[in-house]
């Protein structure tokens, strides 16, 4: 490495750990081994127990006495008595650590942690806040139908919503300055629309943000499933927030009523007539006007 990458001293990795305990020490064993590797950093591990109900808590305490063996690489721990979501528990750590930098992945590393270096050479320009990883295959290939047309649904609806020109919004793989540290302890929704808010509160706070493409292996024990989506959605709504004036949203507001009022109501526009009978209208409607 030349000169100018040695400036980075101390690089914190946050984990966070929900019902993980199968996967922690792989994670862990895995991790050490390369890092042992990367002797030009300092490295803090922080395994953030996010209110797990199974053995993570256990096998977070364990893997912390077993892996301080090193001093250059520090395993510590975070334990949150309830679940706060992935977001909540990036926080946590985040605000029990100090370095230079600082950045996060999941335990299960379906995405190559191994590209973190690439990322801290990225973030030795000082012109570049957070390095955002980008899957390659954006098409999330291994997902089930249901998780692939959410992801890719979300994806396009957050970029069209909030202007940001990134093809995956979603990755679980971000590095950062001190500077995105602080945009990362102001996001205020704290599970899997952690990183779409920091990523706009970095972007709007004018911070530069650089893309970096890595490969990724789904999980087939990862799940979402469709209250994840409904909260997801809900909270596009929320965050949109930090973008659109209230007049905006009143506009909005108003001429989403009169479209879904048109649909429901749009037979007694046009005919006339209307069945109050719950529902059953539609069924009566439709036969009186083909009849």
């Amino acid at each position: 490495m030349n000169e100018n990458e040695q400036k980075i001293k101390v690089c914190t990795i946050i984990i966070p750990c929900f019902n993980e305990g199968n996967k922690i020490a792989k994670a862990a064993d895995s991790l050490f081994s390369f890092l042992k590797e990367q002797e030009f950093f300092f490295w803090q591990i922080v395994l953030v127990d996010d209110g797990s109900t199974d053995n993570t808590k256990e096998e977070i305490v364990r893997v912390v006495k077993e892996k301080n063996n090193d001093s250059r690489i520090i395993f510590s721990s975070v334990f949150l008595e309830q679940n706060q979501g992935k977001g909540g528990a990036i926080q946590a750590g985040l605000k029990n650590t100090s370095a230079d930098i600082y950045g996060y992945f999941d335990v299960d590393l379906s995405v190559d942690y191994r590209r973190l270096i690439p990322a801290l050479e990225l973030l030795n320009n000082d012109q570049i806040a957070l390095v955002a990883g980008q899957r390659k295959d954006v098409n999330f290939s291994g997902y089930s139908l249901f998780r692939k047309i959410g992801s890719l649904f979300f994806n396009w609806i957050a970029r069209v919503l909030f202007h940001l020109p990134y093809q995956d919004i979603q990755c679980g793989f971000k590095f950062f300055n001190k500077l995105a540290k602080e945009q990362a302890l102001l996001v205020e929704r704290q599970r899997f629309s952690f990183d779409l808010e920091f990523l706009l509160c970095v972007h709007q706070a004018g911070l530069n943000i650089k893309p970096l493409e890595l490969d990724w292996q789904h999980s087939e024990e990862s799940s979402v499933s469709w209250k994840d989506a409904v909260r997801y959605f809900l909270d596009l709504v929320l965050i949109s927030e930090l973008v659109y004036t209230r007049k905006q949203w009143l506009f909005f507001y108003f001429f989403s009523s009169f479209i879904i009022t048109f649909l429901l109501f749009g037979w007694v526009i046009f005919y006339g007539y209307f069945f109050s009978d719950d529902f059953s209208w539609i069924w009566h409607g439709w036969k009186i006007l083909t009849g």
